[in-house]
């Protein structure tokens, strides 16, 4: 497995909530997603770790989105930003 290069940062703009994908080496930001809900952080936040995981990034971080109990659903509006 590769070292840990991934961090996720969660910053309030406006009235919604950014969820954002770092790459800590370069500093660029890799995904984001924007909720209206702060119930719904803890759900995009998985989600890009999941699919990080999935498209072949396999780091401790991403490995454990997917092995945590199901997402469900989010509950407030979202905004897709970046891929």
């Amino acid at each position: 497995m590769e070292d840990e290069y991934l961090e996720v940062r969660v910053t309030k703009v406006g009235a919604r909530w950014h969820c954002r994908m770092i790459d800590k080496q370069s500093g660029a930001i890799l995904d984001e997603v924007a909720c209206s809900s702060k119930r719904d952080i803890n759900y995009f936040c998985r989600l890009m770790l999941h699919w990080h995981h999935r498209m072949g990034h396999d780091t401790p971080m991403t490995e454990a989105s997917r092995k945590r109990c199901p997402l469900g659903e989010p509950v407030g509006r979202i905004w897709a930003i970046g891929a």
